[in-house]
């Protein structure tokens, strides 16, 4: 649980298939939160694009890579504002994988 209105660090690390961190920023073509009702299950709501690489990052949120990881500070007071409950938080990689998700409960 993280209180709303609050910076949420969300860190990830990525490596080829030799194991060497990949640190380019372009390799996230998409995060978004979707607001999830239930906690549970898939989201259901409209999503909102906390970062993509033609708008880059929203809000007072920043994305960056220190080595060996990919920081992206989710500023919540200005993409979701005081909105209690449960957002979906979810990636897409430029590799063509699936997209991966993450539900944060906000109290």
């Amino acid at each position: 649980t993280t209180n709303r209105g609050s910076v949420v660090p969300l860190k990830w690390i990525l490596t080829d298939f030799g194991g060497t961190p990949i640190s380019d920023l372009s390799s996230l073509t998409l995060l978004q939160a979707i607001p999830n009702a239930t906690c549970t299950g898939a989201p259901s709501g409209t999503p909102v694009v906390l970062y993509a690489p033609t708008s880059g990052a929203a809000g007072g949120s920043t994305f960056r890579f220190s080595s060996p990881q990919f920081i992206f500070n989710w500023d919540t007071s200005t993409t979701i504002g005081s909105a209690a409950g449960c957002f979906t938080v979810v990636m897409q990689l430029d590799d063509g994988s699936a997209p991966k998700a993450l539900t944060i409960k906000f109290q």
